[in-house]
């Protein structure tokens, strides 16, 4: 994990650790297209609040010492790991598998890279492909 993510996740408190490797691994997501635009950051908003329960004015928080803590990319696979011994029940990883695709389709777009991490990511949390499958199908059917 770059220096900076592992500074922010020493920061915060033992409680947030989660919610912190998910909002770096989202906003990771939502760079990669180099296009971060306001329906990515709404999206990563939404999905901390509500499947999260993250504090909106903690988000704020949060959501400011990712970006003052960005330089080069994040470690996905250390970030997937802390995700995916934090969130033992299936159901919570499968919340982080959604959430990656309501980031991933917050712009309309997908792109190879963006398809290759989310597939990458959910591989390491412990997500099968079917179930990433039908969570993509199910978001798509909303839209």
């Amino acid at each position: 994990m770059g220096q900076a993510a592992r500074e922010l996740l020493e920061a915060t408190s033992e409680g947030e650790h989660t919610a912190v490797a998910i909002l770096l691994v989202l906003d990771e997501l939502a760079r990669s297209d180099s296009d971060f635009d306001a329906r990515e950051r709404s999206t990563i908003e939404a999905c901390l609040t509500t499947s999260f329960a993250v504090d909106p004015g903690r988000l704020d928080v949060l959501m400011a010492s990712v970006e003052a803590a960005r330089s080069g990319s994040a470690d996905l696979v250390r970030l997937s790991r802390v995700i995916k011994t934090r969130l033992p029940a299936q159901h919570d990883r499968d919340s982080v598998a959604k959430a990656l695709w309501q980031v991933v389709l917050a712009d309309g777009e997908v792109t190879d890279v963006e398809d290759r991490l989310v597939n990458s990511i959910t591989t390491l949390i412990g997500v099968s492909y079917k179930r990433v499958s039908e969570l993509k199908a199910e978001i798509l059917d909303r839209t």
